[in-house]
């Protein structure tokens, strides 16, 4: 999930290149993505639970950390199998350390998504 369109537009077009989704969904902000997975846990068919979030920390009105927390309020069922990697923009220590500490977050990548971080996420989380 990301707030800029421009990234956004350049990470699906990236997927889509790679053929390696069945589908793809972008919320521009933590309350969208929350949405879109409270309908997901509930079964909805337009709505399928992903495998993947790429988390942009600095969203409008809930940020990735303020996401997380309320991920983190999901059922442990219903998160297990999804891989949350942050993607943002964000050189900060603390930033990567404190993802580096998430039971939750499975990775750090730096903007703009690359075909290299997409393989090696691939490799280390879904091999």
């Amino acid at each position: 999930m990301d707030d800029d369109r421009a990234t956004n537009f350049l990470n699906r077009r990236l997927l889509d290149k790679l053929d390696i989704a069945d589908s793809i969904n972008i919320a521009r902000n933590g309350v969208e993505a929350m949405d879109y997975l409270q309908r997901a846990m509930e079964g909805q068919r337009e709505f399928p639970a992903p495998n993947l979030i790429l988390l942009d920390l600095n969203m409008p009105l809930v940020n990735g950390w303020e996401f997380l927390e309320r991920y983190g309020s999901l059922p442990q069922s219903f998160r297990d199998p999804i891989k949350v990697l942050m993607l943002t923009t964000s050189l900060r220590q603390d930033d990567i350390e404190r993802a580096a500490g998430s039971r939750v977050v499975k990775g750090f990548l730096h903007k703009p998504l690359t075909p290299q971080d997409v393989m090696r996420v691939l490799e280390e989380n879904f091999s």
